[in-house]
């Protein structure tokens, strides 16, 4: 399946993010929002399900609800929204 933007609800000009771009958002929604972020553990096994998904695109984003994976993983309070259940 050749991906395009029109594949993800919440893809705006660019799918495709550098990892600076991750980490800078990753800072932004910290700064403003604060959190609890998960252990590097943790965190590594978000990723590795998220890819292992058939909504997993753009080596970043959830193709069901548009999340930027890398970036959301690290928030304790954030939940897959796998519409059969969350997958972390």
């Amino acid at each position: 399946m050749t991906e395009t933007a029109s594949d993800c609800k919440a893809c705006g000009t660019s799918s495709w993010l550098t990892p600076d771009d991750i980490t800078r958002m990753t800072r932004e929604i910290l700064a403003r929002e604060g959190g609890v972020t998960v252990d590097a553990e943790t965190y590594r096994e978000r990723i590795s399900r998220c890819g292992a998904c058939g909504y997993y695109a753009y080596e970043s984003t959830c193709r069901h609800c548009g999340c930027i994976i890398p970036v959301m993983a690290h928030f304790d309070d954030f939940t897959c929204m796998h519409p059969a259940g969350s997958k972390w």
